[in-house]
């Protein structure tokens, strides 16, 4: 059986990272949606600035702005232009020139067919023209518009002077016009993009947080399990060993030593899966609920490991190993924790020094403030911790081979649940040991 320390619960993180995914992506959409129309508008104008700088002008002079233009060279030479302007540009649906007579737009070639509806010959007023339309003819600047609608439909549309290289003088407007239904949906599919990825995003961290959900849900499933085996194995298990110590006790005379010896090893076997069911129960609950198993209150940790000594001195005296207070002992230390846990914890280190401590020998428990952290120390002088072992005692049901040999009671949990209580108060638990040298346990917490 592997032990692992609890996954991080994200349940109450999720709705965050869902509301910043999704105003990430709104953003993110407004902003290309930005770029993208004045992209898509700078380009449309660079290419009606162009197509005026491309125009012969003396074609356009030459012109009388009526329908006697029909039969002129130029006008069919500036038509066939316009009209291949419009092939090599698919996305444009008109190219025209305008000029100005009396306050009103008319239209002087268009790059129509002459057979279509949107046809317009030479000399046709155009109504519809904005004010900014007239007022280039002023201005002589370049400028967008649009959408704008009109009998053909809506349009969004570049207007740029043409300009008699002689004279300087206005002579005529090229516009072109891209439909603002084709213009929208080129925005809006590039703008969507963004948004799209983080909708993807967005069922991605729903799915993850229902499994999570459905993962939790197991767990409490399972330590329940857990902790309903373990009682109803705990108390039969605790009534045989009642009953082997009432028979050992009173018929202890009319053994053999082998009965003896036998009736002894039962008794150990005994005590050491009761102490591993013990070990269950008190992590079953902590690796599923976590944090939220504990009960945090501000306390004095001073108190909270006088108890753990007192629980432990005649275990101590029956090892006949001393428990020593260091000299730096303080008489009160405040910490916001669960008196509980933390008391186990020191009970768990403690426990083990006396354990492994040799008679005679001194369990020195000492402390240090470090920094504003609290530090507390539990050394001892017996069989030490190999190196290579170190990294291994925390992980659960790992029990070095000298501390096999020494003691054969043990589970290898009472340090898993040390470091995993001492994790979910933010704090440290740390080893320096070696083989036949002693180990020193060290706890620090804020």
């Amino acid at each position: 059986m592997k032990l692992s320390l609890p996954k991080i619960r994200y349940s109450l993180y999720y709705p965050a990272i869902m509301s910043i995914l999704l105003l990430v992506g709104i953003t993110t959409s407004f902003y290309v949606y930005i770029k993208v129309s004045g992209s898509e508008k700078r380009n449309l104008l660079r290419r009606s600035e162009t197509l005026a700088q491309a125009l012969n002008s003396d074609w356009i002079i030459s012109l009388a702005g009526d329908e006697t233009d029909l039969t002129n060279p130029q006008y069919i030479l500036l038509k066939e232009k316009l009209f291949a302007i419009k092939q090599v540009n698919p996305d444009l649906r008109f190219v025209y020139l305008t000029g100005r007579k009396d306050g009103q737009i008319f239209f002087i070639v268009d790059s129509e067919d002459p057979q279509s509806d949107s046809y317009s010959p030479p000399g046709q007023i155009y109504p519809e023209a904005s004010a900014d339309f007239i007022a280039i003819f002023d201005t002589k600047k370049s400028f967008l518009e649009g959408p704008l609608a009109d009998r053909w439909g809506s349009w969004i549309s570049a207007l740029s002077p043409i300009i008699d290289k002689k004279t300087g003088e206005m002579i005529a407007s090229v516009g072109v016009d891209i439909a603002a239904e084709d213009y929208s949906r080129t925005v809006w599919l590039y703008s969507a993009f963004p948004l799209l990825i983080t909708l993807f995003l967005l069922v991605l961290v729903m799915v993850g947080w229902i499994i999570g959900k459905k993962e939790e849900k197991i767990m409490e499933i399972k330590s329940e399990f857990v902790s309903i085996a373990s009682h109803d194995i705990r108390s039969p298990l605790t009534g045989i060993m009642w009953m082997l110590e009432s028979f050992s006790a009173g018929a202890k005379d009319n053994f053999t030593e082998p009965q003896k010896k036998n009736m002894k090893n039962i008794k150990i076997s005994c005590e050491n899966l009761l102490g591993k069911l013990n070990d269950l129960l008190l992590l079953s609950p902590l690796e599923t609920k976590g944090i939220r198993k504990l009960d945090f209150k501000k306390g004095n940790i001073i108190i909270m490991l006088q108890e753990a000594i007192n629980d432990l001195v005649a275990f101590a005296e029956k090892k006949s190993v001393k428990l020593v207070i260091g000299p730096n002992f303080p008489q009160e230390v405040i910490v916001k924790c669960d008196p509980d846990k933390i008391k186990r914890v020191f009970s768990n280190l403690i426990d083990n020094a006396i354990k492994y401590s040799p008679v005679n020998s001194q369990v020195i428990i000492d402390y240090k403030n470090s920094d504003g952290n609290h530090v507390f120390s539990v050394k001892d002088s017996g069989i030490g911790i190999a190196s290579e072992d170190q990294a291994k005692i925390f992980g659960g049901f790992f029990r070095a081979k000298n501390a096999q040999e020494f003691a054969q009671l043990g589970t290898g949990l009472g340090l898993f649940y040390a470091k995993k209580i001492i994790d979910l108060h933010k704090g440290k638990i740390w080893v320096e040991s070696g083989e036949n040298s002693g180990t020193t346990f060290y706890v620090s917490l804020k």
